[in-house]
């Protein structure tokens, strides 16, 4: 009889300390709802948040590498780059076929100048997505930048040899980047070319603009720029550029009083190109005002380097 008692109470004992448990949810479904709220808050943009429950959730299931992307988004979205490509990084090793994320780390290697990375990082994600041709632009972009022009030229063709047996229309970004390419090649008629071509497909942002009526001006066509970067684009280009254009405009007409007096404008603008500042100093150095001449190319150094396609 007694171990009837004994046995009904362990019994008993033993479901009650089972019953927490089973009505407890398992922790992947936890996981999940800390994931969805972590989505939510990302898109709603409050990263913070957004941030803590993506960490709760892979506490709860860290064997999902999408909760590592999403992870790797929130901090990349905050400028926190070191932190998303470990992300990203221990989302691939949750999963090797994930284009996206090799995507989004080449993007971070651009940003950050490294282009060989960006570059090994596009091609990865072009080898596990052959039909995605607009990853051999990003490729171009990056010899672009590096000044490797045979190669993002071959680059520039294989793009097309591609959109042509799939038919797939040519992307805006060809244009834009075959307009970089050949500015950098001083091949200026080219340039025009190529963005009147992708103004087609949608406006023109600040710097195309710049870089357009730069090389327009060195094709000859001054007084066209002028009155474009006075009306049309007035308002796509800011009051510096505005300034810029307008003096190397007076400056090519040997206008050397009005040339002067826009660019000085354009520095007092804080203009962040570095032709205005070495444009003026030689003008300063043709008037005989050298000390101007070196106090201007002092306050430009800073700005040395920076190439024009690349206007932020």
């Amino acid at each position: 009889m007694f171990v009837k008692v004994l046995s009904s109470l362990l019994i008993t004992f033993l479901l009650l300390s089972c019953y927490p448990q089973m009505r407890e949810p398992a922790d992947p479904d936890i996981a999940f709802k800390y994931y969805s709220r972590a989505i939510e808050q990302f898109q709603a943009k409050n990263y913070q948040d957004a941030l803590i429950y993506i960490d709760q959730a892979i506490e709860k299931n860290n064997r999902l590498a999408k909760y590592f992307e999403l992870r790797g988004d929130i901090n990349n979205r905050q400028g926190m780059n070191i932190n998303a490509l470990e992300d990203y990084n221990k989302a691939l090793r949750l999963r090797s076929f994930y284009p996206e994320v090799y995507i989004k780390i080449a993007a971070i290697n651009y940003k950050a100048d490294n282009f060989d990375e960006s570059i090994r990082n596009y091609r990865k994600a072009l080898a596990q997505d052959p039909e995605n041709f607009d990853l051999i632009l990003e490729i171009a972009e990056n010899y672009i930048q590096q000044l490797h022009t045979d190669i993002a030229q071959y680059q520039l063709q294989d793009y097309l040899n591609g959109i042509k047996k799939s038919e797939i229309r040519i992307n805006r970004k060809y244009y834009v980047l075959m307009a970089k390419l050949n500015f950098e090649l001083q091949n200026y008629k080219i340039v025009v070319e190529n963005i009147r071509t992708a103004e087609k497909y949608m406006p023109l942002n600040r710097n195309e603009c710049v870089f357009y009526l730069r090389a327009m001006i060195e094709t000859g066509a001054l007084e066209q720029a002028y009155t474009l970067v006075t009306n049309k684009y007035k308002e796509t280009v800011n009051e510096s550029d505005f300034h810029f254009l307008r003096g190397l405009y007076y400056q090519k007409q040997g206008n050397i009083k009005d040339a002067r007096t826009q660019l000085e404008l354009s520095v007092a603008k804080k203009t962040t190109i570095f032709e205005a500042y070495t444009l003026l100093a030689s003008l300063y150095n043709q008037m005989g005002e050298t000390a101007k001449e070196q106090d201007i190319l002092a306050l430009g150094k800073q700005f040395e380097g920076a190439r024009l396609i690349n206007l932020e």
